[in-house]
């Protein structure tokens, strides 16, 4: 999309949480969900999991913004686009931001 449209996504803000170290060699599942979107940005989360999905290991949010490379500013998302995420979208409840999101999880990995 970035060399035939020149736009895409660039990361704009991460917040990692680790929770459990993982061990070297250790198989992990990552999980993850769009879990906001506005007309210029996404904001994804992504769960890193024991194999068994019983442990949480790190937990992250990602806020990306659409960016046109040649305009070098953000760039509207598509209509398209705004109908994917709004099929994908996947809110988070009870959390209204990173800090409390962390703690919920935390809990349900006890």
């Amino acid at each position: 999309m970035l060399q035939k449209h020149g736009v895409g996504w660039v990361a704009a803000q991460t917040q990692i949480s680790y929770i459990c170290p993982a061990i070297w060699l250790e198989n992990v599942i990552v999980e993850t969900r769009l879990i906001a979107f506005s007309e210029f940005s996404l904001l994804v989360e992504g769960i890193m999991w024991n194999d068994s999905k019983s442990q949480i290991k790190a937990i992250m949010w990602g806020k990306l913004v659409h960016f046109n490379i040649k305009t070098q500013r953000s760039h509207k998302h598509s209509p398209e686009f705004m109908n994917l995420f709004e099929q994908i979208h996947y809110p988070i409840e009870n959390a209204k931001n990173f800090n409390d999101r962390v703690k919920i999880l935390k809990q349900l990995s006890q």
